[in-house]
């Protein structure tokens, strides 16, 4: 795979117009997606309302009709009716006016966190980007592992999410969680061995903490009703 695919998606992103053009004139595809969510950089110009780069990439040939992960068009992210006329549509057609439904299912951490210098860096100083690991499903189970205590499942990037953070975002998306809750992991290969997460460890990653794909347990605190061992 072209790791340059990867920097000309940032760069459409972050509107960075003149290393987008000497991409695509050093031979990068204008069409390479992204492995997990599928957006091409005409996805991200277009959600990101970068009208300088869509010119560019579709002189460059870019499909406007791919489609991403979840079936859409560059089109059918846009936000404004301005970047729908240069992708020749209408500009009253409909709009995915709402931030969550326009974006992708999952954001790269260079563009979830984006380094802005590189927005105006020229081409010369734009190294490429790493891709991020896929994300990872984590599943939460409360105490132990079995069906019936399963809470639910989280998706994170197991090279940037750290424990800290997964434990946020498992309060965030998941119901019941109560504040003093803790983190442990069982090794697939003895469910039954649950190691607790230390709490100096939050912040190391979670690849870090678990290379292979360990289910993380949230240890509840003792319900009154709760007759377990």
């Amino acid at each position: 795979m072209d790791e340059r695919q990867e920097t000309l998606r940032e760069m459409a992103a972050l509107g960075n117009w003149r290393t987008v053009q000497s991409l695509l004139q050093a031979g990068v595809h204008p069409d390479g997606q992204n492995p997990v969510n599928g957006w091409t950089a005409l996805h991200w110009a277009s959600s990101r309302g970068q009208g300088r780069i869509i010119p560019i990439l579709l002189a460059a040939k870019a499909d406007k009709t791919i489609r991403d992960g979840q079936g859409r068009t560059p089109a059918e992210v846009a936000k404004e009716p301005e970047i729908r006329r240069l992708l020749g549509e209408q500009p009253d057609s409909k709009i995915l006016s709402e931030p969550s439904t326009a974006s992708p299912v999952w954001t790269p951490n260079y563009l979830a966190n984006p380094d802005l210098s590189r927005t105006w860096a020229t081409p010369d100083e734009v190294t490429p980007v790493a891709q991020d690991a896929p994300p990872r499903e984590i599943l939460v189970y409360h105490g132990r592992v079995a069906d019936d205590r399963l809470l639910g499942a989280v998706l994170v990037p197991p090279t940037t999410t750290t424990m800290d953070a997964l434990l946020a975002q498992i309060h965030r998306e998941l119901d019941g969680i109560p504040e003093g809750a803790r983190l442990a992991r069982a090794p697939n290969d003895d469910p039954a061995k649950i190691i607790p997460i230390n709490r100096k460890q939050g912040s190391l990653t979670v690849e870090g903490i678990m290379p292979s794909a360990a289910s993380v347990i949230v240890l509840l605190p003792q319900l009154p009703t709760d007759s377990d061992p």
